[in-house]
Order: C-alpha cells, then structure tokens, then sequence
C-alpha cells in the first residue's frame, strides 16, 4: 500500500477502514467521498492506473482483490456485473464472511454464480 506523510498525517483521526472495488465512475466517486471525509480508504481497479488521483488524495492502492478484502471490513464493490463479481470475489469467499458488504451493482442473487449476499 502506498501512503504519504501528509495522508498518515490526515487519516489519523477516523479509524474506519473501507475498500473499494471498482473505480468506474460510480467507484471513483464513492472512493473519493471516503478519502475526503478522512476514512483509510483502499482501492482495486483492473486497470491500476485508475487508482492513481485516489493514491494522490489520499487513498491507498493494492494489486489484488485479496489485499483490498484484507485491508477493511468494510468492501464496496462497484463492478460491472454477476459475471465480474463472481470472477473477482469467488476465489476470496472464506475471506468475505466477516465483512460488510455493499454492492452497487446490478447482483442477482437468482441463477448461477457466486452471489456475495449470501
């Protein structure tokens, strides 16, 4: 995770930890919230570069799914699809049951595929 002085600095004050998956413009701007009213926010996009002003704001990048569901217990998920949630959030299962969760994608929970909402 990559994280400056002056966000350390900053971030004090909130112990709430969030992630966020996704960073399409729904992603961005939700994670932007966090970062502006001080909560540890981390942040996955598929495209790395995507996580880039959110780094300079403040907010930390990991590389993987597993590292953003690590870092809170808070996990919003703004991914495009069932098809893309059960492809990102399968393999991490065990890791999601002590987690909240917050889709802000279309999920239906009827049919096959992994549903995060049990």
């Amino acid at each position: 995770m990559k994280k400056n002085k002056a966000t350390m600095k900053r971030l004090k004050k909130n112990t709430v930890y969030v992630s966020v998956l996704g960073l399409g413009e729904m992603g961005t701007a939700i994670a932007q919230t966090f970062v502006n009213h001080r909560y540890h926010t981390t942040v996955w996009n598929r495209s790395a570069n995507k996580c880039a002003p959110l780094v300079e704001a403040g907010a930390s990048a990991v590389a993987t799914t597993a590292d953003a569901v690590a870092a809170s217990s808070l996990v919003v998920i703004c991914l495009l699809d069932n098809t893309v949630v059960d492809e990102v959030l399968r393999p991490l299962e065990s890791n999601l049951e002590s987690k909240v969760l917050v889709p802000y994608e279309r999920i239906s929970c009827t049919g096959k595929g992994f549903c995060p909402l049990g």
